[in-house]
């Protein structure tokens, strides 16, 4: 929970639809991106189905998240200087990171000159990364959200669920649905992972139950059935 704590390293959090967790990288996703598509390490090329709108908040930064995705769940991912999601962001054919302090693409969508993986820039360092990122996360409405476009999701940066919603426990019917999300996750080997809920009123983020993914668990409910209105740290 440190980073979440640490105005100075935050965390990014993505809210994923009911159809990117029961089938992330091939679900259409949200006008073409945030189809939940975890790498083991960036591609440096680019894949319009691997982006991923990302928000970046601490306890310093009161948020409400991207509420469009349909779904109480999404993901929590370390942005410290130790994971390598920051070579995961993106900057356009100025050198701009590709993010602004509300919702909307500061580098458009779909064009690769548009959308430059750091992985490919010999002068990309973190601590530019972290001056850009603290910039956009400080210009942020407190309440509101920021959103950074990355290529892909980083697995080894994967901390947990992420929720607003639930407090008390994930619903039993949710968990093989989760479970299944997580076992697709390339390059990780993890069979339990925390749930992370948030408030932006108390500025809070704690660890409020463990998703345990053993073979029984996981095999126990089948996937959730979207309705037409649903149609998706350590910090």
């Amino acid at each position: 929970m440190n980073d979440f704590y640490n105005t100075e390293v935050g965390i990014a959090v993505s809210m994923l639809s009911w159809k990117c967790i029961n089938n992330p990288g091939n679900c259409g996703g949200i006008n073409g991106q945030d189809q939940a598509v975890f790498l083991a390490e960036p591609d440096p090329a680019f894949h319009q189905t691997y982006q991923q709108a990302m928000s970046i908040t601490h306890a310093g930064k009161p948020m409400t998240p991207y509420g469009g995705a349909g779904s109480p769940w999404g993901v929590a991912l370390r942005i410290n200087s130790r994971s390598n999601f920051w070579r995961h962001f993106q900057v356009n054919d100025r050198d701009e990171l590709c993010a602004l302090p509300h919702d909307g693409y500061k580098c458009g969508g779909s064009i690769p000159s548009w959308r430059q993986g750091l992985v490919t820039k010999s002068w990309a360092s973190y601590d530019w990364f972290k001056s850009q990122k603290d910039a956009i996360v400080s210009e942020t409405h407190d309440y509101s959200y920021n959103e950074f476009d990355t290529a892909g999701m980083s697995s080894t940066a994967l901390a947990g669920l992420f929720t607003t919603t639930y407090w008390d426990g994930i619903p039993s019917d949710q968990k093989g649905a989760l479970c299944s999300f997580f076992d697709k996750v390339p390059g990780i080997s993890q069979k339990t992972w925390p749930v992370y809920s948030y408030s932006a009123s108390q500025n809070e983020l704690k660890i409020t139950d463990h998703l345990h993914c053993n073979a029984n668990e996981a095999q126990a409910t089948e996937k959730i059935h979207m309705t037409p209105a649903i149609a998706q740290i350590m910090v």
